[in-house]
């Protein structure tokens, strides 16, 4: 076999051919291929494998995996493609790396790490080193820092510079406690080199309006390690630190090292006893707690209130037989200085959260009396807890300060008694109210609870406050306990119907819906029993799952309310089960219900506002077709009607809760079927009825309504003769607007000359005057139109009367003979 190709090799191996000073244009590379065949025959042409090429491709694959695996390692052990970060699902990735970054232990950006510019810079900054080092004397120790190291201590130092700026921001704080833990974590002993004013400065960045808790507690670790003394601020705000991110023991034994520094010093006195108190109450020693809380008194001259709730919270929290003795004895001392040094609204709201500390930790006897002297504090009776220790320690030899020897030589029974004249709906039911305001529902709960146990039976109005205020804070918690409490009432309602028919049928037996309400859905503080429902909580409860398009549940509401718990729907009721049709898409069912409906409840303005809303879902495009609703003008026509039969009182509460959104929709009605007559008439019966006057947005509806559908009256006839073409469509409702903007500015401009008006007036487009001007300019306006239409085939103000009949208002007939339109 012979080879007539010149291989690599032979090419390689000719002699060079000699250089020219000719320049020649560049050419691609020459890509050289070898092959063999048999003499000269072609047909056995084959390529010979090329080794080198195969090992070349396997190289480049094997540097692709060491440029990923390098890339991997620059992102760190953290870094968002690394093995520990895709251990994890991916929808707990992104908070994870967050919370990461944060923390400045995340993968640094490409421009942190060490790139070769930084490292010539680093070897530059080495070799000035080393020569000053010659120059000076040799025998003079010197601070230096590895070169490996000097990037991220020059990194540091410029995070510092830039944090130091008067303008420096939250973002420059985070950027310099970042470069602070890298440098922990690279540079070798970096905590020893940092001098005393950055650490001090460091503390400050970290004590910006952002509270940061896990930061100060680490670096104030750091500074006791190098032996950098804290100031005195430092140390509150380290101890602090330190319960907040759970070590405890760690912060007693600091605040006790510190108590004879910073315990008698006047502007941190405070702040230091209450994080003491703070600390033993959360390590469970109220004694401990107890006595830092009285010390705390005589160490500082302002003390809030709270310090001592904090102590009684922590002996209703203990397990000793003597707790409940010395919570009434520190409840006492607590009533002692509120009555000294504060108002009655603090002393209410302190006496609050005493309750509310009681009744969650279960001591409900304490809890009644504190809400009792809440009850009473503003009539200063003998039934005060207070008052009556007063009295009874006169006849004591002792000093009547509320010790706990002198709570138990008066009994903790009579001190915390709980007169029976208390045992009815109007305490508990007030004592409800207010936990209800304060959002504490859990312990309304609880309350309810102690009604039963003291023989007092809940009414339903507080139930269904407690219903609403679970609904309202949302959670799902909160709508299980919402919903549980309304159904176990309104199981209490079908049962009493149940026993109610047995006394009239002998051997009736429970209806199917009856026991579609499971006993076992009973909240637990119900289980002795629970007030029948009232129409109020079968309204609230067919509101939650209206809302929530829970049409089910909402069905199975209704079903019960009219079947077995033979309850009679109002107007509330009504209104929510016509939005709840509007919602499923059942328009025709909206007027169906309304008319079955109004006979026997009386509608209100809302029912007008579903209505309405239900008139414009059914006349806007592509519903519009359909005719399952009555016309705009039966509509208004029924709502004059309704305002004319009601109670004066109910009249005067209508038209002062008519909004102007209510207007506005009542006239985009109108503007959806086209009908300037029924515009004009509505304008007048709304304000002889309601009083109202159009507002700005009224008139762009107008005269988006009038150009969309007269624009052939509106625009010149050259535009009219290519009226056919659909690209002109536009162009002509663009030309129709400007007209009739520029008429209606016209016709404004005009009335206010003419009607000889103060501009300062009208300076405010909604002030009165300026809705007057706009109300008679909008009805002339419409006569305009409503004219042009006619082209004087038919009488243009009978036709505007029919409708005015139709419409059941009126329109006065002057507006037809003053003209004032004439020459627009």
């Amino acid at each position: 076999m012979a080879s007539a190709v010149l291989t690599l090799s032979e090419l390689s191996g000719s002699p060079k051919l000699p250089t020219t000073s000719t320049t020649f244009p560049r050419v691609a590379p020459v890509k050289v291929n070898e092959y063999e065949q048999y003499g000269n025959d072609a047909s056995t042409r084959v390529k010979v494998h090329d080794y080198l090429a195969e090992e070349g491709e396997q190289m480049r694959a094997q540097l692709d995996e060491l440029d990923r695996d390098l890339a991997l390692m620059k992102e760190g052990p953290f870094g968002p493609n690394s093995e520990f970060i895709q251990s994890f699902p991916p929808d707990e990735r992104e908070e994870l790396l967050k919370a990461l970054e944060e923390e400045g232990v995340t993968a640094p950006d490409i421009d942190d790490m060490l790139t070769a510019e930084d490292l010539e810079e680093v070897a530059r900054d080495e070799k000035a080193s080393r020569r000053l080092a010659e120059e000076k004397d040799t025998l003079k120790v010197t601070l230096s820092i590895p070169s490996k190291d000097k990037i991220y201590v020059k990194r540091f130092n410029k995070a510092l510079h830039g944090a130091g700026q008067a303008e420096a921001k939250d973002k420059d704080y985070f950027t310099l406690w970042k470069w602070y833990l890298r440098c922990q974590q690279h540079v070798s002993n970096f905590a020893v080199i940092i001098p005393e004013d950055v650490w001090h400065f460091l503390w400050k960045t970290q004590t910006t309006r952002f509270y940061r808790p896990q930061h100060l507690a680490m670096l104030g670790k750091d500074m006791m390690k190098v032996d950098v003394p804290l100031e005195d601020r430092e140390l509150v705000q380290y101890i602090d630190a330190l319960e907040a991110t759970g070590d405890i023991a760690a912060a007693a034994e600091t605040w006790e090292a510190q108590k004879a520094r910073l315990g008698t010093n006047n502007e941190l006195a405070e702040t230091f006893w209450m994080t003491g108190i703070r600390i033993y109450v959360a390590l469970g020693k109220p004694q401990k707690a107890q006595n830092l809380a009285l010390e705390c008194y005589d160490h500082t001259t302002m003390v809030d209130p709270e310090v001592l709730v904090m102590v009684i919270s922590a002996w209703a929290k203990s397990q000793s037989q003597t707790a409940p003795i010395k919570a009434w004895s520190c409840y006492l001392e607590l009533r002692k200085r509120l009555e000294r040094n504060e108002d009655e609204q603090t002393s209410l709201r302190v006496l609050g959260h005493v309750s509310g500390a009681l009744l969650e930790a279960g001591r409900t006897e304490l809890a009644s009396a504190v809400f009792k002297d809440m009850y009473l504090l503003k009539y200063k009776s003998a039934f005060d807890s207070w008052t009556f220790f007063q009295d009874m320690a006169k006849s004591l030899p002792s000093s009547p300060s509320p010790s706990e020897d002198v709570v138990n030589k008066i009994g903790l029974a009579s001190l915390a008694f709980l007169p029976r004249n208390f045992y009815n709906r109007f305490f508990f039911g007030s004592w409800i109210k207010w936990l209800i305001g304060e959002g504490r529902l859990d312990e309304g709960a609880q309350v309810v609870e102690l009604m039963y146990e003291r023989g007092t039976r809940p009414d339903a109005r507080h139930l269904n406050g407690l219903v609403a205020a679970w609904l309202r804070e949302g959670s799902p918690t909160s709508r299980k306990s919402a919903e549980d409490t309304a159904w176990a009432m309104i199981r209490e309602r079908v049962e009493m119907v149940r026993k109610r028919q047995a006394k009239t049928m002998s051997g009736s037996a429970p209806s199917p819906k009856e026991r579609t309400i499971d006993a076992a859905q009973i909240p637990p503080f119900l289980r002795r029993g629970a007030p029948a429902a009232t129409i109020e909580t079968f309204s609230i409860l067919l509101q939650h799952y209206t809302r929530r398009a829970d049409l089910e549940n909402a069905s199975r509401v209704t079903d019960v309310m009219v079947g077995p718990a033979q309850m009679k729907p109002n107007v509330f009721i009504m209104n929510h089960w016509l939005y709840a049709s509007l919602r499923s898409g059942r328009a025709e069912e909206v007027w169906t219900r309304y008319l079955n409906l109004k006979e026997t409840i009386a509608s209100d303005l809302e029912t007008f506002c579903a209505l309405w809303d239900t008139a414009k879902a059914c006349y806007t495009p592509p519903n519009s077709h359909q005719n399952v609703f009555p016309d705009a003008r039966s509509l208004f026509a029924e709502m004059q009607g309704w305002l004319r039969i009601i109670e004066p009182k109910k009249g005067e509460l209508a038209k002062a809760d008519f909004s102007p959104e209510l207007y506005e929709q009542i006239i985009r009605c109108f503007c959806l079927l086209s009908d300037p007559n029924g515009i004009l008439c509505a304008l007048y019966g709304l304000r002889e009825s309601f009083g109202m006057l159009p507002h700005e947005e009224v008139v762009r509806l107008i005269i988006v309504s009038v150009a969309r559908s007269f624009w052939a009256d509106f625009v010149g006839s050259q535009q009219r003769r290519a009226s056919n073409m659909r690209k002109m469509k536009n162009l002509h409702y663009q030309s129709a607007v400007k007209t009739l903007t520029e008429i209606v500015v016209t016709m404004m401009d005009r009335k206010l000359a003419d009607g000889d008006m103060d501009p300062e007036q009208i300076e405010d487009i909604e002030s009165r005057p300026a809705q007057e001007l706009r109300f008679d300019v909008l009805t002339s306006f419409l006569c305009m139109v409503i004219e042009k239409r006619s082209k004087g085939v038919s009488d243009m103000s009978e036709e505007v009367f029919t409708a005015a009949e139709q419409m059941k208002t009126s329109v006065p007939r002057e507006i037809f003979v003053r003209r004032d339109w004439d020459n627009m």
